[in-house]
């Protein structure tokens, strides 16, 4: 029950914050320009702006995401005849956004309504959302990272277990999007500026 709640503090926290953030962000984009000196303002303006196209996209996959394991949970319950299946999937959709531990906590009214059914009731309800958690863990999350966000699965992967052994339920929250803001900081800082290698101007197309 313990991790329970500090998993939902967490998540309530990290919600509130990002509802501040997305309600007037160039409050706080202004305040860090400040902090930077006068001739490398024009560059962390465009590493920002890059480092802001990066969070919503990751945002948007985030809800495809969930839109998808929303569906597949309602589908699935209403084929085995659970009652309150689109709120179960709607449960299920939301707390998705929870690495990890959110799965759990959807499955736990689930199997307590297919409970009245029977036990092989159980068992098909609770396979259904291991199937889903799978093709989640290990369809749906790598492939929209690495094609609207651009983040190796690898490197999800390893950051959420990094951010999780040293921040709890809050570093799962965070680990992602801050790896995708972390690329685009080693790309435009690191390789770019400091390593000078930036990517070359196309040419316009061959006649």
């Amino acid at each position: 029950m313990g991790s329970i709640v500090g998993a939902l503090s967490s998540f309530a926290i990290a919600f509130a914050i990002g509802i501040c953030l997305a309600i007037n962000p160039k409050i706080y984009v202004r305040g860090l320009l400040k902090l930077i000196p006068l001739g490398y303002r024009p560059r962390a303006a465009e590493v920002l702006d890059e480092s802001g196209s990066t969070l919503r996209a990751w945002l948007l996959a985030k809800l495809l995401e969930m839109l998808l394991i929303g569906v597949l949970t309602t589908l699935g319950l209403w084929l085995l005849g659970i009652e309150l299946a689109l709120v179960l999937g709607l449960i299920a959709g939301l707390l998705s956004f929870i690495p990890n531990i959110g799965p759990v906590l959807a499955v736990i009214p689930a199997l307590l309504l297919a409970s009245l059914e029977g036990g092989r009731t159980v068992l098909y309800v609770a396979a259904l959302y291991l199937f889903i958690q799978a093709l989640e863990s290990y369809v749906f999350t790598p492939w929209m990272q690495q094609r609207i966000v651009s983040v190796p699965p690898a490197l999800t992967i390893a950051v959420q277990l990094l951010f999780g052994l040293l921040a709890g339920t809050l570093g799962l929250l965070l680990a992602t999007p801050l790896a995708a803001v972390g690329m685009v900081l080693v790309r435009m800082l690191y390789v770019e500026d400091l390593l000078g290698d930036r990517p070359q101007a196309t040419d316009g197309p061959s006649a």
